[in-house]
């Protein structure tokens, strides 16, 4: 009877590691001194706000993850000017609230932003948003993809 417990507490020690090197699909926001993580799965979508400082309207970038890469999909504003100032070549529509447009392609492993105070940025996927000048200060932060540990990024306070 002992030794068969001993064996159910070895499964369960052992899965319960195994179930810690898990990786988990995270977005990683980084300025080299603080850290916030987001579990970021293949196919979300992660938007980008910002105040645009020469028309100074919000404008925002709407990405989706591919794999361990960032694919810009549509940028949308209320000022069509914002959107022109791209000088894309892709049609811009109007649904009555804003202005969007699809890029061309664009994919990048990961977006360097400098925050500053009249900037507004925000990062959002899903329910979760990030007022970045609240998190990190004028700085210059680091967004990067990567499927780290699960259990080392729970410590390092990942947000689900």
């Amino acid at each position: 009877m002992r030794r068969a417990r001993v064996a159910v507490l070895a499964l369960v020690l052992l899965g319960t590691g195994m179930a810690a090197a898990i990786p988990v699909p995270a977005l990683t926001v980084s300025d080299g001194q603080r850290q916030y993580h987001l579990v970021l799965q293949d196919g979300a979508t992660l938007a980008y706000s910002y105040r645009q400082s020469i028309y100074g309207v919000i404008v925002v970038e709407e990405f989706v993850r591919s794999g361990d890469l960032l694919e810009l999909r549509r940028v949308v504003s209320d000022d069509i000017r914002s959107i022109e100032y791209f000088r894309w070549p892709t049609p811009i529509s109007s649904d009555g609230r804003g202005y969007a447009t699809k890029p061309p392609t664009t994919v990048v492993p990961e977006l360097l932003i400098r925050i500053t105070r009249s900037g507004e940025q925000r990062l959002r996927s899903g329910d979760r948003e990030v007022e970045l000048l609240e998190r990190f200060g004028e700085t210059i932060v680091r967004v990067t993809l990567g499927r780290p540990a699960l259990l080392p990024s729970l410590i390092q306070g990942l947000t689900w």
